[in-house]
């Protein structure tokens, strides 16, 4: 063989060598990422029992809203004299209840963000 077919073989051994230290790489980078995926997956569907209690507390909220919006509705069209103020003790126990779950997703957000550094 002369040395140019050498050259020639060895180049192309080189090039193949870097084809598959590339796939590996590739392989490995893909590997890594369905670990993250399947992580953040599991993170997220930790906060679902959160979403659904803000998600009621919002159907709690509108529902009360409706029916006190109908109730100062017909004193008007009963009276027709200027509405009373809306009834605020129900909306603010409300707003409470969304406050005090908004704390204890935080607390749970924060629960996982400590076992994610351990």
């Amino acid at each position: 063989m002369s040395w140019e077919n050498w050259l020639i073989a060895i180049s192309v051994g080189v090039i193949a060598i870097a084809f598959v230290i590339l796939v590996i790489y590739v392989i490995l980078a893909l590997l890594s990422m369905k670990r993250m995926v399947n992580d953040l997956d599991q993170k997220v569907h930790a906060l679902d029992p959160l979403f659904r209690v803000v998600s009621k507390a919002g159907n709690v909220i509108e529902k009360k809203t409706d029916i006190e919006l109908a109730a100062v509705e017909e004193a008007m069209l009963r009276e027709r004299e200027p509405p009373p103020p809306p009834r605020r003790n129900g909306a603010v126990n409300a707003a409470l209840e969304v406050a005090e779950w908004a704390l204890v997703g935080f607390s749970l957000f924060q629960k996982i963000r400590e076992k994610r550094r351990m």
